[in-house]
């Protein structure tokens, strides 16, 4: 369930069914007997709404005491089923009532299954404290009554979703591990798939698309996915979504149609509606406006009955932009309706697809300054954005890290307590164990050397993860900070200069837009390498975020930097990529040197607001700031 990306990044898809009308008749004790529920169990993922409408009438007011397990077990494939047609809200009532009965009965596994089901049901209304102490406890049952089971891992399968959503990324990562190994020691394919598509999510959030469809490809290749249609829907819908979110709009609309196929053949109507509007996305991208509103207007009721606010936003943006694009009206209504959802959401994702949405529109009915507004919010949360996605990605790689770390000691306890086990047999017939003791002893040795060798490789692997920017190979924002920090302290304790620049490439959206990303990486890939470069060993180059660097020149003054920022041009001057049709890549460039007793944060802002000047005074230029500037 926590590889489920569509759940995870929408919340919920919560839909309101009636179970109890006066149709329904409460089930007898002696129909539950007759009821066959390994039939319902593999419907759970081929058909979950039939699972609802058939089971419905079994959440009877008294439950049996004769057949108490079987009515668990309905209670729990009930869960499950609304956990799968997205419908959380449906399930704490549910849960509740399933919880009395199984604590009345001391039915420990489904004591912990029912806590971890209350937890999911509490995120639907974002208690997330709440939540997180229903997983914990449900976890805690199922270590103390069912150590190393299956269920132990379903249930840290439930406990690592509530850590996701909460925003505990560490703690989530730590959990699914755990289940992981547990599914993968048991030989279940079904939860070692979801574990699978977990891990895709974590690849998606540290910023690696490709490794993140890799995965969620594997998750499938461990079921049949024939017999787990709605899995399929919601793993290629991810699919769909990182494969636009990279520009291969192409590979996109295929795995959204596959999505919509598998959502259709499962009756899954708010499924097929999640896949629609994935290609609604694809086809305004692709210019195909008046086929992309069409599909807009078929599925908004769908997300409005649902109450999918996040959905709903996005869906009325793209049809405010379909219809500024048509020249038609009503795109007004569109923006009216999603900015305050986009308020009570408070999502910094959803607060950039308002401001992008609106700049867009404004641009195309020719309003310049609501347009230039929108523009310049986009601009600042989109850095905000930069910032947090590199502040998040340098405490997840930590938490690898650290796991790592945790896992190497564990192997070493263990080795220590065999080869204690072995003295102790060897004290009792030492004789015959002496030999066996220092064949352990050699063994210990050799996996101690084997196990050192790995936490060595490991720490450095992360340890370059934690401070390296995967793209350019430069030092990230963490690292070039870090670095910055210290040369200031050496910078005052010598009394010698210290010169700080930013730097940044000159119209970068332009490469974007017209060439597309993959080549927007290569040109920010051959700036940095023709930066690096020019500098010497003393100096240090960092991505400061997006197209902007920051350099670091110990021993440098602020007015000889202006050879090298020419020594930076002529190299630039001499890149061709076949793809930019002959355009030159130019920079501009801020310096600031440090002045007595002066922060980072100071010198940073000096260096910035001279490239500021640079950009204003024409780009591909130098100033520096002081009385006395110079140009290039």
């Amino acid at each position: 369930m926590f590889g489920q990306r569509v759940n995870l990044i929408v919340l919920t898809r919560c839909l309101v069914i009636i179970w109890l009308t006066s149709t329904y008749c409460y089930a007898s004790s002696e129909s539950l007997e007759e009821l066959n529920l390994s039939e319902y169990q593999e419907l759970l993922s081929t058909a979950p709404q039939r699972v609802v409408d058939e089971l419905g009438p079994y959440l009877i007011s008294e439950p049996s005491s004769k057949h108490f397990k079987k009515q668990l077990e309905v209670y729990y494939l009930l869960c499950n089923a609304h956990y799968f047609l997205s419908q959380r809200s449906e399930i704490r009532s549910i849960a509740q009532q399933a919880l009395s009965l199984a604590e009345n009965t001391q039915s420990y596994d489904y004591i912990a299954r029912f806590y971890g089901m209350l937890a999911i049901a509490s995120l639907a209304s974002q208690e997330f404290e709440k939540a997180t102490q229903n997983a914990m406890k449900g976890t805690q049952i199922a270590r103390e009554h069912f150590p190393d089971s299956t269920l132990l891992g379903e249930v840290l399968m439930l406990e690592a979703n509530v850590h996701y959503e909460s925003g505990s990324i560490e703690n989530a990562l730590r959990v699914m591990v755990e289940a992981n190994d547990i599914f993968t020691e048991k030989g279940d394919d079904k939860n070692r798939s979801e574990a699978m598509g977990s891990i895709a999510l974590m690849y998606d959030e540290l910023g690696q698309p490709q490794q993140a469809i890799d995965f969620h490809l594997k998750s499938l290749e461990l079921i049949d996915v024939e017999d787990n249609i709605i899995e399929a829907s919601i793993t290629y819908y991810n699919v769909a979504l990182t494969f636009r979110n990279m520009g291969k709009l192409s590979e996109g609309k295929k795995y959204a149609e596959l999505s919509l196929s598998y959502a259709q053949r499962a009756d899954d109507i708010i499924g097929s509606a999640y896949a629609l509007y994935e290609l609604a996305a694809i086809e305004e991208e692709e210019g195909m406006y008046s086929t992309s509103l069409s599909r807009i207007e078929d599925i908004l009721p769908v997300f409005d009955e649902a109450k999918i606010n996040g959905m709903i936003i996005l869906t009325h943006l793209l049809r405010a932009r379909l219809k500024a694009r048509l020249s038609l009206p009503g795109w007004e209504h569109d923006l009216s309706i999603a900015r305050p959802l986009v308020e009570k959401v408070g999502s910094l994702k959803r607060l950039i697809a308002l401001a992008k949405s609106e700049a867009l529109v404004y641009r195309l009915i020719g309003d310049k300054d609501l347009a230039l507004h929108a523009y310049q919010r986009w601009v600042e949360l989109h850095n905000r954005q930069l910032k947090e996605t590199q502040e998040q990605a340098t405490r997840r790689y930590q938490a690898m890290f650290e796991l790592k770390e945790a896992e190497t000691v564990n192997k070493l306890l263990l080795a220590e307590k065999k080869l204690a086990e072995a003295q102790l047999v060897a004290s009792e017939n030492k004789e015959i164990i002496m030999m066996i003791a220092g064949f352990v002893l050699l063994m210990f040795l050799a996996s101690l050397l084997y196990i050192l060798k790995l936490q060595i490789q490991t720490k450095q692997k992360f340890r370059d993860l934690a401070l390296i920017d995967e793209l350019t190979k430069t030092r990230n924002r963490r690292s070039i900070t870090v670095f910055a920090e210290r040369a200031i302290q050496e910078a005052e304790l010598s009394n010698q200069p210290l010169s700080l620049a930013m730097l940044d490439i000159d119209y970068f959206k332009r490469f974007n837009d017209v060439y597309g990303h993959d080549i927007g990486d290569q040109v920010l890939q051959v700036t940095a390498t023709a930066i690096s470069e020019t500098l010497r060993a003393s100096d240090a180059l960092g991505r400061w975020g997006g197209e902007e660097w920051l350099i670091v020149l110990p021993g440098s003054k602020s007015q000889n930097l202006v050879q090298l920022f020419k020594r930076i041009q002529s190299r630039l001057e001499n890149i061709e990529l076949a793809e930019l049709a002959n355009e030159k890549i130019t920079v501009s460039m801020g310096v600031a040197e440090k002045e007595q007793k002066e922060t980072l944060d100071s010198i940073v802002k000096r260096a910035d607001d001279a490239l500021y000047l640079a950009k204003n005074r024409g780009r591909n230029r130098i100033e520096l700031s002081s009385v006395q500037s110079e140009q290039s």
